[in-house]
């Protein structure tokens, strides 16, 4: 599996994004910030063991919100909000404030019409 930091930081270099290149950069921002998020918490731990729980959870968000369904942007900022709810990340304000800006940043980037 491709590191999530390096492959947000590849979708932010691009200047249009499909919807599903947006979804990529979606789950990759939720596994950096939320690295970020238990570090803050609970101090160093491996990637992979922090990751796993969270692309569990990223799975059944997606799963229940586009499940069989083209991907657009409406669903996408959908996705985003229950998954910053779940992953609790408003008790970190910067952090959280950082994580909503490089999403706005992608979805900028998502091709009018695309959605």
């Amino acid at each position: 599996m491709p590191d999530p930091d390096e492959v947000l930081q590849h979708l932010l270099k691009q200047e249009s994004l499909t919807p599903e290149e947006a979804k990529q950069g979606l789950v990759s921002c939720f596994l950096v910030t939320n690295r970020r998020f238990v570090e803050r918490r609970l101090g160093p731990r491996p990637p992979a063991e922090i990751d796993a729980a969270t692309q569990k959870l990223i799975d059944s968000v997606l799963e229940r919100h586009l499940s069989g369904k083209r991907v657009t942007l409406v669903d996408l900022k959908q996705v985003r909000q229950v998954l910053i709810e779940q992953c609790s990340f408003e008790s970190e304000p910067d952090l959280l404030a950082m994580h909503v800006q490089m999403l706005d940043d992608l979805f900028a980037r998502v091709k009018l019409g695309a959605d």
